[in-house]
């Protein structure tokens, strides 16, 4: 490619006061090595033309990194005293890129260009960095004179003779002479030159298109990283999803800024914002990103005494910020820099250091910083000017910032999907303590109407019995109705006790479910027992001689609808029990009444527990009675329907199959307290 233009003059230098020391053999040869490595340090090759031809630059740039020659001087040294021959000795070779770190000296690239016949004469000239701020291209032979071009960083984008994030100047190689070049580099940010190519417009061109397509898809993944985080953020409130989210804004900004796209799309026109932008975005990237990695490694928790510095670093980079958009970046950008090297490393040891000690938690965070972190090191180290990387680390770092936002998405996922396994938990738990409470409260209602109901016929035992004694002490014999009011109140009683203990049967007591063959006649005969013939009018259907069932919950749910018709009917109106044969050799019983009625607003919650409707307030009774007929039903896999309107009677279906076939299993007692 390139050679650099330089004397041998070193090459001539005697060393006979190293060889002729009478240290033997050994000590000749160790200071001829010795020799030979100064010799290679120093010594600068002399100059051959990069010969451009046909094919180059176009599928790739000819690179003329390491291949030129370098000199870093005074501030005010003038192009015509750097170019005389006599001041040839003092440029060395570029062996690599131009990394000086933050330095007030002006630095000078030469190069030696020349195409063949066939090679076309126009050329572009590609030098970056894109945050240079002064960049001058001197072109031409020492014979014919040389022609000055000038871009940089704080000139306007807008007046560049090519768009490019990058400077570029085109050049027109009119023969196929050789033709030297200069470049003269003035900055007050890092005095960093990582591109110096030489394309064919046509290869410039679709090379920028590729580089604009991987740029914008890096950048439209980190935006949708941050975009993301926000709405984790707005969701589950959790703060270090907006410090993440600040952090890859910040990382955003960075990156388009100092890639120069800032210059091209926001400022244009305006060099000097697109100047002190760059400053003001690494600042705060710093700040961002401290902030984060103090929130995601607990670092003032788990590094106390070094975690106290912590503020004091965050105060640093937002002066840092403050004074990039003053103007003032060149003055303080080593310190900070050099602090953010020392804070990069510390972060880059700590995660690892902390995994170790068992905060497994970190992993994916260790994995997806990890080679961020060492490119962040790498780059810091060569904007100091510590050490000249070879490769393009912004484009790594830049890579690895679309990397984590990858690899903590699925994080945040992972995440996500916990919470919500979590919510549903707690949802399913809060459901069933709602259900206890709600029993509870039905206990309770439970228990105040058991007590009331006690209380009233109690009191009529009370009542007659003290009247009884009065009536005794007075000789007073004729007691009949005081013992039928004793009489009725002690049924009232017995009746709450057998509704009471039916209904901890049924819910208690799984194994007290025992169907077996049952004679219909004996069913009814038993049922009908307990209640005034005159009232109850029996209509039998076909139906069959024997059901398959449990005598006594049979009974229960049978009596339990008689019971609740009787007490709502009219006083000298009679209730009917029709009896007939149902599908598959099951028995259907059918209740009706001529009475009120129920509203249709209470017929959705008339088989509830302890349910009591507006007409029942005056009647005794605890709300059960349904809710048992309704319970026995699906303990033998039937049925209760009802069909009611007001003023039109009520009537209830029973339906008990041939063959029980349990559909539910009984409530579970409640737990002891």
């Amino acid at each position: 490619m390139v050679a650099g233009e330089a004397t041998g003059n070193d090459m001539n230098r005697e060393p006979a006061s190293t060889l002729e020391q009478p240290a033997g053999e050994i000590g000749g040869f160790l200071a001829c090595v010795w020799l030979l490595v100064v010799l290679f340090l120093v010594w600068v090759p002399p100059a051959r033309a990069a010969v451009l031809g046909p094919d180059a630059g176009l599928s790739r740039p000819a690179s003329l990194i390491g291949e030129g020659a370098f000199y870093c001087g005074a501030p005010d040294e003038r192009f015509e005293d750097v170019a005389r021959p006599e001041r040839a000795d003092k440029f060395q070779p570029l062996r690599g890129v131009l990394a000086k770190g933050f330095v007030q000296e002006t630095c000078w690239l030469r190069f030696t260009l020349q195409r063949t016949a066939d090679a076309p004469r126009e050329w572009w000239l590609e030098v970056g960095m894109p945050y240079l701020d002064d960049v001058t291209l001197f072109v031409g032979r020492p014979e014919m004179g040389f022609t000055a071009f000038t871009l940089g960083d704080r000139h306007p984008f807008s007046a560049r003779p090519v768009p490019h994030r990058l400077f570029v100047f085109p050049l027109r190689l009119e023969d196929d002479r050789p033709v030297t070049a200069y470049l003269r580099i003035r900055t007050t940010s890092t005095m960093l030159v990582e591109t110096v190519n030489v394309w064919q417009p046509t290869g410039l061109i679709a090379h920028a298109h590729r580089e604009a397509a991987w740029y914008w898809g890096v950048f439209g993944l980190i935006a949708l990283g941050a975009l993301s985080n926000l709405v984790f953020w707005l969701w589950l409130r959790e703060p270090i999803h907006r410090v993440y989210t600040v952090y890859l804004i910040a990382l955003l900004f960075l990156n388009f800024v100092n890639s120069g796209f800032g210059a091209m799309w926001l400022f244009p026109d305006r060099p000097t914002m697109a100047d002190r932008s760059i400053g003001f975005a690494v600042a705060l990237s710093l700040l961002a990103g401290l902030w984060f990695f103090d929130r995601v490694f607990a670092l003032r928790k788990n590094f106390p005494r070094l975690g106290r510095g912590i503020p004091w670093i965050l105060a640093l980079y937002a002066l840092g910020a403050l004074a990039a958009l003053a103007g003032l970046w060149g003055r303080v950008a080593a310190p900070i820099q050099m602090v953010a090297l020392l804070v990069t490393v510390g972060i880059g040891i700590a995660g690892p250091w902390l995994l170790w000690r068992g905060q497994r938690h970190l992993r994916l965070y260790v994995a997806a910083f990890g080679l961020q972190l060492a490119m962040v090191v790498a780059a810091l180290t060569r904007n100091l000017g510590l050490w000249p990387f070879e490769i393009s680390i912004d484009h790594f770092i830049l890579g690895t910032s679309g990397l984590h936002v990858v690899l903590l998405n699925f994080a945040l996922a992972e995440r996500v999907r916990n919470i919500q396994r979590e919510r549903q938990r707690l949802e399913t738990e809060a459901a069933r303590l709602d259900a206890e409470l709600l029993a509870l409260d039905q206990q309770r209602e439970f228990m105040a109407m058991v007590a009331h109901e006690f209380r009233t016929p109690l009191a009529i035992v009370d009542t007659s019995a003290q009247l009884i004694a009065s009536q005794l002490k007075e000789g007073k014999y004729d007691q009949a109705a005081r013992c039928a009011n004793i009489r009725d109140a002690v049924r009232r009683v017995t009746s709450l006790m057998d509704e009471y203990l039916s209904r901890e049967r049924i819910e208690g007591a799984t194994d007290g479910f025992n169907p077996a063959e049952v004679s219909l006649d004996a069913l009814i005969g038993s049922v009908l027992a307990g209640f005034p013939e005159a009232r109850v009018r029996v209509v039998r259907r076909q139906a069959p001689p024997s059901l398959h069932a449990d005598f006594r919950l049979a009974q229960i749910a049978l009596a339990n609808l008689l019971s609740n018709a009787l007490r709502y009917a009219p006083p000298d109106g009679e209730v009917r029990l029709e009896v007939e044969g149902a599908a598959e050799g099951g028995t259907r019983f059918v209740v009706a009444d001529d009475g009120l009625g129920i509203p249709v607003e209470e017929q959705g919650r008339i088989f509830d527990k302890y349910f009591r409707g507006r007409g029942a307030q005056t009647q005794a009774g605890a709300g059960l009675g349904l809710y048992l007929v309704k319970r026995i039903a699906a303990l033998h896999g039937g049925s209760v329907e009802l069909e009611s309107a007001p003023g039109k009677g009520t009537r209830f279906t029973l339906t008990l199959p041939g063959r029980s076939k349990r559909q539910i299993a009984p409530t579970p007692p409640p737990r002891s307290r």
